[in-house]
Order: C-alpha cells, then sequence, then structure tokens
C-alpha cells in the first residue's frame, strides 16, 4: 500500500522559498533603471525607449533559455523549482545592459538611455545576483553567466528536497530536517553538523523495525532494502561501514583517538549525500511499498 500521505518534502531550503522573491524585487529595481532597456524596452507615448516591456522580455527569456512564463507574481513563486528559478537568473544575465548616456523627457517625466554597456550591465547584475545567492546562503554563484556551487555538489543537492515517507516517526523526520537545514548553508561548521543529524537519523532508521532489539531491526530494515540474498549480504557490509564512519570519525563521539572531519569540508560533504541516499532507499524501502 502506498503511504503518499505520509511522504513530505522536508524543510529544504529551496529557492524560491526566499531568493526568488528577492530577486524578482531585484530586477524590478533594475528595470527602473533602465537596464533591460536596450533588449526588451517599453516605450512611451512618443515611441521613445525606456524601462522594460514585459511580453518582450518573455520573447527574450524564450530566445535564451526556451519555453518560460513571464511575468510572475512575486507573492506567489513558492512553488516554482530550483532548476526553473536558475533558468530566470542565467536567462536575465543576457538581457540585462547599463545604460550609459540619457536624456530627459519633460513629457513623459522620464529619462530614456540613448548609450549602452552590456559588460558593465552583466557585472552589476552579477553582484547583485551573488549578493542574494549569498545572502540565503543558496552555495551557487553566477560566474560569466552560468550557475556554480561554492559548496557540495550541484547536481547531488538537487535531490535533496525530495519527498520522503517517515512512517510516522516525527523525531526522525525531525533529525533529518535539521540535518538538511544546517548542510544547505556555505558555513562549514553548521554544514558539518548536518552531517551529524543525518548520522543520528541513520542509526535511528536501524531502529524501527524491532525497536527492542537493534541487531533483528537491521536484519529486518536490510530484508526490506533487498529481497535477493546475495545483494542483502552487500548491504549488510554497508551499513556496518557506516556505523564505523559515524561511530570512528568525529561525527557521533568525540573521544581522544577519534580521527576529526571538522576541518575537512569535501569529506563532509562526501559523508553527508553518503548518507542521505543511504536514509533515503531506506525510507522507501520500509514505507513506500508493501
Amino acid at each position: 500500500m502506498k503511504l503518499a500521505e505520509d511522504c513530505r518534502t522536508h524543510e529544504a531550503v529551496t529557492l524560491a522559498s526566499a531568493f526568488f522573491p528577492a530577486y524578482l524585487y531585484t530586477l524590478e529595481n533594475l528595470a527602473e533603471r533602465d537596464y533591460f532597456a536596450q533588449q526588451a524596452p517599453s516605450q512611451c507615448s512618443d515611441g521613445h525607449t525606456y524601462y522594460w516591456d514585459e511580453q518582450a522580455v518573455r520573447k527574450a527569456l524564450v530566445r535564451h533559455v526556451g519555453p518560460i512564463a513571464w511575468p510572475l507574481d512575486p507573492d506567489n513563486v513558492a512553488g516554482i523549482p530550483d532548476d526553473e528559478v536558475l533558468r530566470y537568473v542565467t536567462g536575465f544575465f543576457q538581457l540585462v545592459s547599463r545604460p550609459t548616456d540619457s536624456w530627459f523627457h519633460e513629457f513623459c517625466r522620464s529619462s530614456h538611455p540613448t548609450a549602452f554597456d552590456t559588460a558593465s550591465g552583466r557585472y552589476d547584475y552579477t553582484v547583485d545576483v551573488n549578493a542574494l545567492f549569498g545572502r540565503f546562503q543558496t552555495g551557487l554563484v553566477l560566474q560569466n553567466g552560468r550557475i556554480k556551487g561554492t559548496t557540495g555538489s550541484f547536481t547531488l543537492n538537487r535531490r535533496l528536497g525530495d519527498a520522503l515517507p517517515f512512517g510516522g516517526d516525527q523525531h526522525l523526520e525531525k533529525l533529518i530536517s535539521s540535518g538538511l537545514h544546517e548542510f544547505q548553508t556555505s558555513d562549514p561548521r553548521r554544514r558539518w553538523q548536518g552531517l551529524r543529524h543525518l548520522a543520528d537519523a541513520y542509526e535511528r532508521v536501524k531502529t524501527l523495525q524491532v525497536p527492542e532489539n537493534k541487531k533483528a531491526s537491521t536484519a529486518a530494515l536490510i530484508g526490506a532494502m533487498s529481497p535477493e540474498a546475495a545483494l542483502g549480504e552487500h548491504l549488510d557490509g554497508l551499513l556496518r561501514q557506516m556505523t564505523t564512519l559515524s561511530n570512528g570519525l568525529t561525527i557521533r563521539h568525540h573521544e581522544v583517538g577519534k580521527v576529526d572531519i571538522t576541518e575537512d569540508p569535501v569529506l563532509v560533504d562526501f559523508l553527508f549525500y553518503s548518507y542521505y541516499n543511504v536514509l533515503r532507499f531506506a525510507l522507501q524501502r520500509l514505507f513506500s511499498e508493501d
């Protein structure tokens, strides 16, 4: 039986939840300064170009990034996927130019730009976007019109917002949500704390099937994860190694003699994704199917 009602998208940081509304208002600010008046201008009643025209913007975006909606309501964008948000960011990079000369039109009470510098406009746009990326701790950066990750894996990070079933275990859900929240920042210490939460969640998952007997519970978990005995043996070895890692490194324990990984962000990234993938697989096997 599917338990769709128990599948939740945990509290991963999404671009649409905070970054994107601020980004849209930043675009409006640039438009008011005529940064889009070269590529997608509006016209005053006398036919002089300025500001932006939203239909012209949409057509220009489609030319650069393919079919995409415009205009958008900044108060109604929470459900837009991260991939689509980033298409807007890269698309508008292609449209922006800094006005370098203009004249003031008394009739419409507006300035009309007459010359532009595309390189300077793209520089200003990049500075604004990267300030927002940093403010909302996205772990992303815009470089030469392309999005790159500053922490973790941009490709793997896309999966961290997937809906997972928790079988009604609120403590497990909180551990995973807390781990994701801490990991999806640019602070190395908080990312390490995120790894600790996921390692704790992993140990809890091993006790879900038979809470009073961890060994029997782990065996039941392996049985749920694999119908094939041969694969089950490999999974048993994998789960044992995951426990050894969390106990032998400074993840769950901190006695003298443990290997300190707090200053190794690449290893923290690797271990976080490893624990997350094991948890994701285990929870889907336990609670998404009979």
